[in-house]
């Protein structure tokens, strides 16, 4: 009798994620000895911010990449429609975040510019992969969700690095180069890894405790309300709206604490 075939991508894929995952992370320990003097100085130089997208992009990102392969599919009860996606996907996403960081690091423009489109490219690849599968998702909870928000962020922040990376060659965008960048980390941060971290811990941490009882409308209402606010900060980042930014900072820090609140009372059932 011959087993029907994996709705998942090969465990060797999500094994590559994390080992390059690994290594970017060693990486970046290494180029933090290295550019200590500059860091102490200001963060916005070339060489902090190679270090900065070896964690966010080489470490961090890679990783959750590595874990969604393998956890959407399992969750939607579909496969990656493109058998050989997920390869070309990481492949491109790899290379072009260790042009990033390599141009960086050496401060050279042009190549930067042209590694980040090359990761904007891998992650729309990334979005037209695993969308079709949670757009059909039989439940629309807190997971789905927030999994579909975090890819969208994922999208945006590549988009806008994009932006300023061409903007670095040919200026073209208007607005202070710190609100634009203070938009950019916020997105990548709040919208992509941590939308993506507290949708998958629910279920994550539900399958680990078993607990008695679930929250499935107060974990949906906080996505919801996270997935909200993210934005509008971003958005006052960017058009340097000092106090709308504010108050929409606060609301994500209530909508975290919501967060853990709720993950607390599905530990306390157990």
């Amino acid at each position: 009798m011959t087993r029907p075939p994996s709705l998942r991508p090969s465990p060797r894929l999500s094994a590559l994620c994390l080992g390059l995952g690994t290594l970017s992370f060693a990486t970046g320990w290494i180029l933090v000895a290295l550019a200590a003097p500059e860091m102490e100085d200001f963060f916005y130089q070339p060489r902090v911010l190679a270090i900065t997208h070896t964690f966010t992009l080489g470490w961090i990102s890679l990783t959750i990449i590595g874990v969604l392969y393998q956890y959407v599919p399992a969750l939607t009860k579909r496969p990656v429609w493109w058998r050989r996606g997920p390869l070309v996907q990481v492949s491109l996403f790899a290379l072009g975040a260790s042009g990033m960081i390599v141009h960086f690091w050496i401060d050279h423009l042009d190549g930067m510019a042209w590694s980040a489109g090359m990761v904007l490219l891998s992650v729309v690849l990334l979005a037209a992969l695993l969308l079709p599968s949670l757009v059909r998702a039989p439940h629309y909870d807190a997971t789905v969700l927030g999994i579909v928000a975090g890819i969208a962020g994922l999208v945006g922040t590549a988009t806008l690095g994009t932006m300023y990376a061409i903007d670095k060659v040919h200026p073209y965008l208007s607005g202070s180069v710190l609100s634009n960048i203070a938009g950019h980390a916020h997105l990548g941060l709040l919208g992509w890894i941590t939308v993506t971290i507290c949708a998958v811990s629910y279920r994550m941490v539900a399958a680990l405790v078993l607990p008695t009882e679930l929250f499935p409308r107060s974990a949906r209402a906080q996505m919801i309300a996270l997935v909200v606010l993210v934005p509008l900060l971003v958005t006052a980042l960017l058009l340097r709206a000092h106090d709308l930014a504010i108050v929409a900072a606060l609301l994500v820090v209530a909508a975290i604490a919501w967060y853990a609140v709720l993950l607390w009372r599905l530990l306390r059932t157990r």
